[in-house]
């Protein structure tokens, strides 16, 4: 058999060749922001996956812990949960169970209502945000609530979802999108 039309991977010449190693993928923050992240419909109006991911990356380092945004989330998260555990503390003594099936279940029911709190927060914060990020990108947008406006004539002043005004910056990516989508039969029928 002849060693340069050999198809067998690794095998270059009669040389062995080494492959890389296939990189293990960590898990990162990003990941578990993504995951909170996760169905919300200004996600989908990007053009496209990296566009989308970059606008992500892109929030998350300008979000920068110690502003009030921050201390407020802080504090509704902690008040939150020692609520909670109060709560549960109560019920689980009322119930008489196992102290061991108590304390997991206290440690659980805590760790999933964390969980939803801080996923709704952020969910929340991070609208605003991302519906500036569609707007720099061109994908026009209501600031108010996140519907997709294309389609939508350049003469348009009011979002048709919410009833809000739209701004300047709206109607200059509507007028774009129009002048953009216009065939060019239309320009020569002009001249």
């Amino acid at each position: 058999m002849d060693n340069a039309a050999s198809t067998e991977p690794g095998v270059d010449d009669g040389r062995v060749v080494a492959r890389p190693k296939p990189r293990r993928r960590r898990f990162v923050f990003h990941d578990l922001l993504k995951l909170t992240l996760f169905g919300l419909p200004e996600l989908d109006l990007f053009d496209n996956k990296v566009q989308r991911d970059n606008a992500v990356r892109q929030i998350a380092r300008e979000t920068t812990p110690g502003t009030w945004s921050w201390l407020q989330g802080f504090l509704l998260l902690t008040a939150a949960l020692l609520a909670v555990v109060f709560a549960l503390r109560i019920l689980l003594a009322w119930l008489r169970w196992r102290e061991s099936i108590e304390s997991a279940l206290l440690v659980a029911g805590t760790a999933a209502f964390a969980f939803v709190l801080l996923r709704a927060m952020h969910r929340r914060g991070i609208r605003g945000p991302l519906r500036e990020k569609l707007l720099a990108a061109g994908i026009p947008v209501c600031r108010g609530c996140g519907y997709s406006l294309r389609g939508q004539t350049p003469d348009s002043t009011c979002c048709p979802e919410c009833g809000r005004p739209l701004d300047e910056q709206v109607g200059t990516i509507l007028t774009a999108n129009a002048v953009a989508a216009r065939p060019a039969s239309s320009f020569n029928a002009s001249r």
